[in-house]
């Protein structure tokens, strides 16, 4: 079994949220996590299909970090 380990994603939920923080005034986060933005939808479903992939039988038991960096900084 592996798993991905997504970090700030960019989805329509979080835009509402981000409409709501603009409509009150507030700051808006936009940069995500090192500067980098935050990763798309699409993004994290290209990891999951490459963790899907038969040609991978030995990738097991991983946690695969789709963090921008976050992780690394600790």
């Amino acid at each position: 079994m592996n798993c991905i380990c997504p970090g700030s994603t960019d989805t329509p939920i979080i835009g509402k949220f981000r409409a709501l923080l603009n409509r009150d005034g507030q700051a808006v986060p936009t940069l995500g996590v090192g500067g980098r933005g935050m990763a798309t939808a699409e993004e994290v479903a290209r990891a999951v299909a490459f963790l899907l992939r038969a040609d991978l039988p030995f990738m097991t038991g991983s946690a695969l970090s789709m963090d921008g960096g976050m992780s690394g900084q600790y």
